[in-house]
C-alpha cells in the first residue's frame, strides 16, 4: 500500500491503481489552471446541459454564438454524433467553417474548413459526461483563446502568424523566387493572390466579400486595379 496526499485528501491505493489516480489528479489540476474555480463551475453547468440534450436526442450539435475568430468570419461547431445510426459509439468533433465560402471535397461543395479536431471515438458504454464533454469543453475554450489565422495556409492554427515572415527571412536568397508579398490592403505578408496577380490576404478578400450583398458579390473589384476577382 502507498499513501499519497493530493487535493486535500489522503487516498490509500494499490500499486496498479496509482496510474489511474495520478491521471485524475493531473486532469483536475489542468482544469483548475486553464479555467479557475468559478469558470470551471460554469463549464460544468454547460456540460450538464449538453449531456441532457445528448441523452434525449442520441447526439448533439450546435453552432457557438461566435462571429469572428482572430478577425476571421466563421462558424464554430461542436458535433457529437454517430457516423451511422447503427453505430455503437460517437465521434466528438470541433470544427470551424466559413458561413458563406465553399470548397470542393470528393465532388461535393462543402463549407470551407478553417480548423478541424476530432477528439476521438467513444463507445456508447464508455461515454462519460465529465471525461468526454466537460474536459473537451475546456480544450475548446483553450483553443478559442489561442487560435491564430495563418496567412500561409489560410487556416486557423496554434502557430503564430510570424512564421511566414520567419520562413522568408530564413530561406530567401537570390536563387529563389518567393511566392509571397505584402497584402495590398493591410500590408500583412501573404501567399494569396487575386486572378489579376495582386497580393490580397485571405482575410481582406473575405472582408470585401462579406461587405457585399449576394447580388454585389457576383462582381468583386480588386483593390489595386478594379478587375473582377470573383471566384465561384
Amino acid at each position: 500500500m502507498e499513501q499519497i496526499n493530493e487535493i486535500e485528501a489522503t487516498i490509500y491505493i494499490e500499486e496498479e491503481e496509482k496510474e489511474i489516480i495520478q491521471e485524475v489528479i493531473v486532469k483536475y489540476h489542468t482544469e483548475q489552471i486553464l479555467c479557475g474555480g468559478e469558470e470551471l463551475k460554469k463549464i460544468k453547468k454547460l456540460a450538464d446541459n449538453i449531456y441532457e440534450v445528448f441523452l434525449d436526442l442520441d447526439g448533439y450539435k450546435t453552432t457557438l454564438p461566435i462571429k469572428k475568430i482572430n478577425g476571421l468570419c466563421c462558424d464554430a461547431i461542436i458535433d457529437i454524433q454517430k457516423n451511422k445510426p447503427e453505430d455503437k459509439g460517437y465521434f466528438i468533433v470541433f470544427k470551424i467553417e466559413s458561413p458563406k465560402l465553399f470548397e470542393e471535397e470528393d465532388g461535393d461543395l462543402v463549407s470551407k474548413n478553417y480548423y478541424y479536431e476530432n477528439f476521438g471515438y467513444i463507445h456508447e458504454d464508455d461515454f462519460d459526461k465529465d471525461t468526454h464533454i466537460l474536459h473537451n469543453l475546456i480544450k475548446i475554450k483553450h483553443l478559442l483563446s489561442n487560435l491564430q489565422y495563418c496567412y500561409g495556409s489560410n487556416k486557423l492554427t496554434l502557430i503564430t502568424n510570424d512564421n511566414l515572415d520567419l520562413f522568408i527571412s530564413v530561406f530567401e536568397n537570390p536563387n529563389l523566387e518567393m511566392c509571397c508579398d505584402k497584402c495590398c490592403v493591410c500590408l500583412t505578408t501573404t501567399t494569396n493572390k487575386t486572378p489579376c496577380n495582386h497580393s490580397l490576404c485571405f482575410i481582406c478578400w473575405e472582408q470585401i466579400k462579406f461587405q457585399r450583398n449576394d447580388q454585389e458579390r457576383e462582381h468583386l473589384d480588386c483593390p489595386m486595379c478594379r478587375e473582377n476577382i470573383t471566384i465561384s
